[in-house]
C-alpha cells in the first residue's frame, strides 16, 4: 500500500511527498529511459500469467527521455512507481489492491499493457495532462488498450 500528500494551497509551488507503506521491503531501482527507446506492456512472467501472447501486448517507442522509480527485478517484472519525463510531465503512480482490470482474452483491436508499466508508458508517449487525455478520451480506430492488474509479492 502507498500513501500519496498533495499540499497545492499555494498554486505557484506544490508539493507532493509519497510514503510505501508495504509490510515487506521493496527495492528501488533509478531508470533513465532515453527518447527512441522501445517498451513492451508487461513482463513474460505476467504475460504467462494473464494468459496471453507476445502478439497480444502493447508495444511502443518512448517519444520522450525520463528517469523513473521503479519496484521489482528482472526476474518477475518491475513496476512504475513515480518519474518525470524530458517535458516536466510527471507520473505517480499508487497500486490498489482493491481494483478489477481486464480479465479473459483479447480481441484482435486490443493489446495488453499493465498496471504496473502504465506509468512508464505515459511518460513515454506524452508530453503533458492535455496530450494524454486526449488519447485516452479519443482512442486510435482498431486500437483498446486492455489495462490487466500487475501483482505485488513478496
Amino acid at each position: 500500500m502507498c500513501t500519496r500528500i498533495l499540499n497545492n494551497m499555494d498554486n505557484k509551488q506544490v508539493a507532493v511527498a509519497r510514503n510505501m507503506d508495504w509490510e515487506f521491503h521493496l527495492d528501488a531501482t533509478l531508470m533513465l529511459t532515453p527518447a527512441g527507446d522501445c517498451a513492451v506492456g508487461m513482463s513474460k512472467a505476467e504475460r504467462k500469467k494473464e494468459g496471453i501472447t507476445k502478439k497480444q501486448v502493447l508495444k511502443w517507442q518512448a517519444k520522450y527521455a525520463s528517469i523513473a522509480t521503479l519496484l521489482g527485478d528482472d526476474e518477475d517484472g518491475f513496476g512504475f512507481c513515480d518519474g518525470m519525463n524530458e517535458k516536466g510531465f510527471v507520473a505517480n503512480v499508487l497500486y490498489d489492491t482493491n481494483c478489477t482490470f481486464h480479465q479473459g482474452s483479447l480481441s484482435d483491436e486490443q493489446k495488453g499493457l499493465s498496471v504496473l508499466r502504465w506509468g512508464q508508458f505515459m511518460l513515454d508517449c506524452f508530453a503533458s495532462v492535455r496530450e494524454a487525455v486526449s488519447y485516452f478520451s479519443f482512442p486510435e480506430p482498431g486500437m483498446e488498450i486492455c489495462f490487466f492488474g500487475g501483482s505485488v509479492s513478496r
